[in-house]
Formats: structure tokens, C-alpha cells, sequence
């Protein structure tokens, strides 16, 4: 009876210990089972983060072509600025030759008005050389030539200060 009741205890113990164990067996399932949840989560949310860094890659990729499109557009764009400034510079430069035409042309307009009223002073006062009936041809043919300088010089005089005032035209504009 000892023996059996030895043996008892010990069946006793060993039920105690299967079911402590089937206790800790089942815990062990439940913590498996919620890990292979974890897991299938885990792959999911890989599998979407795959998916999205696929995605993000294809955005990249078109980006770069815009950039890349881009960046021929702004090389180009610079061109024409730099053709735009050079362009400028070379208008400015004739601004200033035509600034300075004008300003010769001016003076000159003034001595040409200068020398238009000292030769109607002069016509007036008869200083005007002209040669007399009774001159030789050497005088007749200085006075003519004179006559003709003096046109020349008038018509070279109006011509400058036609060609002062379309410059003062062309700057303006």
C-alpha cells in the first residue's frame, strides 16, 4: 500500500507536472501563434514597403528624366541671357557712338549756323567775294570756286545735321 501510494504521489506529481507542462505548452502555442502573427504582419508590411520603395524608385526615375529636361532648358535659357547681355552691350556701345555722333553732329550744326549768318553779314556788307564783269579769269574762276565751297560746305552742314537729328531719333527709340 506504501508502494502504491508512493506510486500515487508520483502519478500525482507526474499529472501535475503534464498538466503544468500541457499549461505551459499552451502558453507557448498562444505566444507561437501571436509571433506567427507578428511574422505574417511582418512579411506584409515587407511585401508592402517592397511595393512602395518600387514605387518610390519608378519616381525617382521620372524625376530625374524632368531634371534632366530641365537642366537642358536652364542651359539653354542661359545661352539666351548671355546672347541677350552681349547683344546689349553692343547696343549700348552704339548708343554711345551714336551720343557721340550727335553731339559732333551739334557742333557742327552750330558752326554751320555760325558760318550761315556770317555769310549773310557778309552778303549783306558785300564782302562776299564775287567777281566783277571786268575781272580777269583767274579772279572769276576763285570766286566761283568759293561760291562752291561755301555751298559744299552748307550742304555737307544741313546733310550733318539731318544725320545728327536721325541719330537723336534712333536713341530715342
Amino acid at each position: 500500500a506504501a508502494n502504491a501510494r508512493a506510486e500515487a504521489d508520483e502519478l500525482q506529481g507526474s499529472a501535475a507536472s503534464a498538466a503544468s507542462g500541457a499549461a505551459e505548452a499552451q502558453a507557448l502555442r498562444g505566444q507561437l501563434s501571436e509571433t506567427a502573427k507578428e511574422l505574417e504582419a511582418a512579411r506584409a508590411g515587407g511585401a508592402e514597403a517592397a511595393s512602395r520603395a518600387e514605387e518610390l524608385k519608378a519616381a525617382v526615375a521620372v524625376l530625374s528624366q524632368e531634371n534632366e529636361k530641365l537642366e537642358g532648358r536652364l542651359g539653354k535659357e542661359k545661352e539666351k541671357v548671355a546672347k541677350a547681355k552681349e547683344m546689349l552691350r553692343a547696343a549700348q556701345a552704339e548708343r554711345e557712338a551714336l551720343q557721340e555722333a550727335a553731339g559732333e553732329a551739334e557742333a557742327l550744326r552750330e558752326r554751320l549756323e555760325k558760318e550761315i549768318r556770317k555769310s549773310e553779314v557778309q552778303a549783306c556788307d558785300g564782302q562776299l567775294p564775287t567777281a566783277a564783269d571786268d575781272a580777269g579769269d583767274d579772279a572769276k574762276a576763285l570766286a566761283a570756286l568759293n561760291q562752291e565751297l561755301v555751298s559744299a560746305r552748307l550742304g555737307r552742314a544741313e546733310s550733318d545735321a539731318a544725320l545728327a537729328e536721325a541719330r537723336r531719333e534712333v536713341a530715342r527709340t
